[in-house]
């Protein structure tokens, strides 16, 4: 606790150092302290902890550069009790906008049709794709939106091995793992990730359309991986390099005569290669080869809001994502023909407790949510509480999927049930809390020997800004 004490006392000097340095200038600096509480069901021999606690600070600064450049920048330092300390700058970029009309000065602003705005960022910043199934990370980078009446055009790349790797969500092969456990490794994986947009909003009777495209390239020395035609027998070296590309479509907006119901549907086409151990093409021994990478991800939502009775919304929503039945194990697992699980860059789970990931696996989501006291003007009109049962089924009906308690050797596509419910309120505004409890029936059928059918979590946040 010295050295986190230390170390924020470091950040708040550098923020106030920064800040004098530029000046007279109207300077916006801040931050938060946060501290999350779980308490989870562990199964007997399980090396997960019954009880974790993680501490969160954050500073951050913006400040204007002249009339169209902008500084951004925010610190974060996280502990948690396993214990894991980490600092890194999570943004630090600058900002430009540049509005400039799309035809001649001598028409009117009517004539020339509105403004087309040009904003570019240079440095440290988050990368995420439309759909938020595919990447969101904080890369080292460049991107650029061309904004205009009836579309928006951006496309931005970056590096993440310069990240440290407590606040990188990057996590597709094998050596991205065993680097993760590694304490002498700092940095997140090596990769280029990039993506590209062309929005149009409102294109028909309020409807939304997006297409765009995503990448990720593995940058780590070929040499330092697993090389292909060798077998496992002969080697040392833990995984390969792992490229991917991706398609993508949305749409989204009201649905045609219902004012209050909005629906989002997006489609995902995953490319790229993966490598596994698979029998030569003779029938001989198995050996490591790269096989090509053809996955599908499906999200489809709809949401109905009830804004006269407690602010109350209710949605529904599936996300499919390909499997494939012959993987061994959800990472590099494939052992035969080409690779049809779906492969995203930064996987995010489903459910509190659960938490399955895209690959392999079909959600089912229904939710509903409101505020209770809306209608009162004291401190417990901003709380808010949710509810959301989930199911959860294997798209191949057997195969690897995220989660290490399901056995990849069993079939059964259901693999159990989820019900999450959820408290947050800000009684002040610089002051919020929160309570998420997660309820979990598995499907005992498909769980490896010793894995609880039953599990709950209880996760108790607080969050002070100043």
């Amino acid at each position: 606790m010295i050295s986190l004490f230390r170390a924020s006392v470091a950040m708040v000097l550098a923020v106030g150092i920064t800040a004098g340095a530029f000046g007279q200038v109207a300077v916006d600096w801040g931050g938060s302290l946060s501290t999350t509480n779980t308490v989870q069901s562990v199964p007997d021999g399980s090396d997960d902890e019954p009880f974790v606690n993680t501490e969160r600070l954050v500073l951050y600064l913006t400040a204007p550069l002249g009339d169209r450049w902008e500084f951004v920048s925010q610190a974060a330092a996280s502990f948690n009790s396993e214990p894991v300390f980490a600092v890194d700058a999570e943004k630090f970029y600058f900002r430009n906008a540049i509005d400039f009309t799309a035809e001649t000065e001598q028409r009117t602003v009517e004539q020339r049709g509105g403004l087309i705005q040009l904003a570019t960022r240079l440095g440290r910043f988050n990368l995420a794709d439309p759909t938020g199934r595919i990447m969101s990370d904080t890369v080292d980078g460049a991107n650029l939106r061309i904004s205009g009446v009836s579309s928006e055009i951006e496309i931005g790349a970056g590096y993440t091995g310069l990240i440290n790797k407590e606040f990188s969500q990057v996590g597709m092969s094998l050596q991205d793992s065993a680097d993760a456990e590694d304490s002498d490794v700092y940095f997140a994986p090596p990769r280029l990730l990039g993506r590209g947009t062309v929005a149009f909003p409102e294109l028909l009777a309020g409807q939304n359309l997006t297409v765009g495209f995503a990448f990720q390239q593995d940058l780590r020395d070929p040499d330092t991986v697993v090389q292909e035609g060798i077998t496992q027998a002969n080697t040392d070296e833990v995984g390969g390099l792992i490229d991917t590309q991706y398609a993508v479509l949305k749409f989204d907006g009201p649905v045609p005569g219902v004012g209050s119901l909005f629906y989002a549907l997006s489609y995902v086409l995953n490319t790229g290669r993966t490598i596994g151990l698979l029998p030569d093409a003779d029938g001989g021994d198995e050996a490591f080869q790269y096989k090509p990478i053809l996955g599908h991800l499906v999200d489809g939502t709809v949401q109905y809001f009830l804004p006269a009775f407690y602010s109350s919304s209710a949605s529904l929503g599936v996300v499919y994502s390909s499997g494939d039945s012959d993987y061994t194990s959800f990472t590099e697992g494939n052992s035969a023909d080409n690779a049809t699980m779906f492969t995203p860059v930064t996987p995010a789970g489903r459910g509190a407790v659960f938490g399955l990931q895209s690959g392999n696996s079909t959600v089912g989501e229904i939710s509903y949510s409101m505020k209770p006291f809306s209608t009162s003007e004291g401190i417990l009109n901003s709380l808010q509480t949710r509810a959301v049962l989930y199911s959860f089924f294997r798209s191949a009906g057997s195969g690897a999927v995220s989660v290490s308690d399901v056995d990849a050797t069993t079939d059964g596509a259901y693999l159990g049930s989820e019900v999450d419910l959820d408290i947050r309120w800000r009684p002040f505004s610089d002051l919020g809390l929160g309570l998420t409890t997660g309820f979990l029936l598995a499907n005992e059928d498909v769980l490896v020997e010793g894995s609880n059918s039953f599990d709950y979590r209880v996760r108790l946040s607080a969050s002070l800004s100043f």
